[in-house]
């Protein structure tokens, strides 16, 4: 998904075609679906708000970001950091 988010940005990062569009991608958690079943932490509703929250945002760290991996903490990891 990372490297995914960097190619959509090298290709269409461009200042006078898509001035608005931002490329991120997070991690929302261990929720309580099918796939994460009972044991998960957080309900669906929680696992949808960083996603939310990334595109809707404001945020100037978040729109400075673009193609950065964010965690369901809202914590930026940096390419090649660890999680």
């Amino acid at each position: 998904v990372r490297a995914l988010t960097a190619l959509l940005v090298r290709r269409n990062d461009h200042p006078d075609f898509y001035p608005k569009i931002k490329f991120l991608c997070c991690c929302p958690g261990w929720c309580k679906t099918e796939m994460g079943g009972d044991d998960a932490p957080l309900a669906e509703e929680e696992g949808a708000n960083l996603p939310f929250y990334l595109a809707s945002t404001m945020d100037s760290e978040v729109l400075l970001n673009n193609g950065e991996y964010w965690r369901d903490d809202k914590r930026l990891v940096k390419f090649g950091q660890y999680c």
